[in-house]
């Protein structure tokens, strides 16, 4: 099938008008949207995605290292490639579940001695694994990392031993090869196809009821279902806003996608209306729009972004997922396997999915499903991705929390066996961006570079004891460089961060409001040693005792404050003043015009010892724009005062 010009310059026209009026068409086709009846989720229907772009851009691109122990009850297959391999993973979240629950998929084969001496490869029937992690909080967010040791990188450490697998589930008798999966609500649909021969061109697709994971429930195994070969066995599921499901399945290496639509009792078994209605439509790669674009400009029309490095390149993971703002479909993928010497990284990539609700003929060319690709994210798995290092490869899934964000979860491909764990990624949201209520909830997230850029990792307060702050160079990804910082953290607690090892030398301290704060540039920041070189961190300390407010007795204000000159100066239209306090009290800091008139307080509270920072935006009290010129801006602590000088030019 070929692309047909005039769907895509009429698709240009709509995408920004049809989606105003909350309808979803082109060429005069009304599409499917997502359901949007509970954003948070129900048994019935996952949560929705805030913004699928924006997460896709802002998805953690190095993820934080978990894993799971092999428990008694799985089977001892050892070995890797097409004979024993983790192929899927999904995470079950159920408020009803004492722990969250991962399920991941894995085929199975056997050597076997025979009589003459030679060995014979036996198929054995595919499982999907049920793994129960006890040793975290199931309230729905980041797992965080569950293999964090004191002077020990995560690489080397084991999971608990509570981390485990539970249940061993056979998904198919018939098939060796269960393959892409989803979860949606409580349910699991999972395909299986593949035999000793390898040959994948029959599968069976099951649904699980997962309300008590330890015990999942069969409720349909699909007929067997003819595939075209080289089928990549991948799925994706939604509930759609008639309460319908829509049913993807990736054949040929992902290369063509067929949808279908099940019924709103999903458990009614798919045989008979499958029968009669059959495929809703299928979708060549080679039909692919794109509002993304390479870096020379040039629209990015490559579907599996390798397929033009090495042949049969597809993906191996395609979930679905649905838009809060617009309950636009979107499809997920990961890539099936990333050659050797490609400098270890991997990608997901985002697409939009539009699906007509007039049933289309499938094998006309140039209707039915648009498919449009809208972003694109770099990972890097290398550190934490077990022996097949900077691989995604076939056992990735996508998971979305009831408070609306994106993960995406990636395990080791090689299958390990009894008595060892698997290694696993949580690739979650880049910054958190929730304020901190309580001492728990802080977080810092260090940046390599200025303006929140590069490498960057997150320092949980819950996590201090399992992290070694004396000593950076002791946390992976850490380089002892940190040129800007976002973080959360509640009042009366701070984040002492030193530029030597052991907690010595020069500090800044990040001081904690309860808000989410942004330091674009430490650097600006003076150390409490003047000769400490910029941008370098080596250790930290979380220091949360009360401070005693103290108010000046003398007129020496630098005993109890500095104030540092605004940057950039001149500005326009918005500059940061950082300050630091020797003493704790009320500070008042304000702006001023030449002639004495209080323009705009920025800050007037009680504040600990520490190094604050705020901004100004050339606005006065009410929110009117002033007037280019110099200002003065004053800070006032007890009785004694300190003012500089700033300019804006506009």
């Amino acid at each position: 099938m070929n692309e047909s010009p005039p769907r895509a310059w009429l698709l240009v026209i709509c995408v920004v008008a049809c989606f105003q009026f909350g309808v979803a068409t082109q060429n005069g086709n009304e599409f499917f949207l997502g359901d949007l009846s509970h954003p948070s989720g129900t048994v019935e229907v996952n949560p929705c995605v805030k913004n699928v772009t924006q997460s896709i851009n802002t998805l953690g691109s190095r993820g934080e290292t978990l894993g799971f122990n092999w428990g008694a009850n799985y089977l001892p297959v050892q070995g890797a490639g097409t004979k024993n391999h983790w192929q899927g993973i999904q995470r079950l979240w159920l408020p009803t579940l004492p722990f969250p629950y991962l399920i991941v998929s894995s085929s199975h084969r056997e050597r076997v001695l025979l009589a003459n001496g030679e060995l014979e490869e036996i198929s054995r029937p595919g499982h999907f694994a049920v793994v129960e992690m006890a040793s975290r909080a199931n309230d729905g967010g980041r797992l965080r990392s569950n293999r964090l040791k004191f002077d020990k990188l995560t690489r080397h450490a084991a999971p608990p031993e509570m981390d485990r697998i539970v249940v061993a589930q056979i998904a198919s008798h018939e098939f060796d090869h269960p393959g892409g999966m989803q979860i949606v609500g409580k349910y699991l649909l999972l395909s299986s196809a593949g035999s000793i021969e390898h040959n994948r061109d029959v599968a069976h697709f099951t649904l699980w009821d997962l309300t008590n994971p330890l015990s999942p429930r069969s409720v349909w195994v699909s007929p067997k279902w003819e595939l075209p070969p080289n089928n990549a066995n991948s799925v994706g599921i939604l509930r759609l806003d008639d309460g319908r499901y829509l049913m993807l399945r990736a054949l040929s290496d992902a290369r063509t996608l067929e949808f279908y639509l099940l019924n709103k009792n999903l458990e009614d078994n798919p045989a008979g209306y499958l029968a009669t209605t059959g495929v809703w439509d299928r979708w060549y790669h080679s039909e692919l729009l794109s509002e993304s674009y390479n870096p020379d400009s040039t629209l990015d029309l490559a579907w599996g972004d390798l397929e033009n490095i090495v042949s049969g390149v597809g993906y191996q993971t395609t979930n679905l997922v649905t838009e809060c703002e617009t309950g636009q479909i979107f499809l997920i993928a990961s890539h099936g396997r990333r050659p050797q010497g490609l400098g270890g990284g991997d990608y997901i990539d985002a697409y939009r999915v539009d699906v007509p609700r007039e049933h289309p003929n499938p094998d006309v060319s140039g209707e039915g499903v648009v498919i449009i690709k809208v972003a694109q994210r770099h990972m890097f798995p290398s550190a934490n991705a077990g022996e097949r290092q900077g691989d995604l490869q076939a056992a990735g899934g996508v998971y979305v929390s009831p408070s609306n964000k994106l993960f995406f979860y990636a395990t080791e491909h090689g299958v390990t066996g009894p008595s060892k764990s698997v290694k696993m990624i949580e690739f979650s949201p880049q910054v958190p961006k929730s304020t901190a209520a309580t001492i728990t909830d802080a977080w810092v997230e260090l940046y390599a570079e200025k303006s929140f850029h590069g490498r960057s990792i997150v320092l949980d307060y819950i996590d201090r004891d399992l992290r070694n702050y004396a000593d950076f160079s002791k946390i992976e990804q850490f380089d002892n460089l940190a040129a800007s910082a976002i973080y959360a953290i509640p009042t009366g607690t701070k984040l002492r961060l030193y530029a030597e090892k052991q907690q010595e030398g020069g500090f800044i301290e990040l001081v904690g409001t309860g808000a989410v704060e942004y330091l674009p540039d430490l650097g600006s920041i003076f150390f409490s040693e003047p000769d400490t070189a910029v941008s370098r961190v080596s250790s930290a300390q979380w220091l949360t005792s009360e401070v005693t407010a103290v108010t000046p007795t003398n007129n020496n204000p630098t005993r109890y404050f500095q104030l540092f000159q605004n940057y950039p100066n001149p500005f326009n239209p918005t500059t940061v003043i950082n300050y630091k306090l020797s003493a704790g009290g009320l500070v008042r800091l304000a702006i001023y015009d030449l002639k004495g008139r209080m323009i705009r307080t920025l800050v007037n509270q009680q504040q600990a010892p520490g190094i604050y920072s705020t901004q100004w935006n050339a606005k006065d009290e009410i929110g009117n724009d002033v007037a280019s010129g110099t200002y003065l801006y004053r800070i006032k602590m007890g009785n004694i005062t300190k003012a500089r000088k700033l300019t804006l030019i506009r």
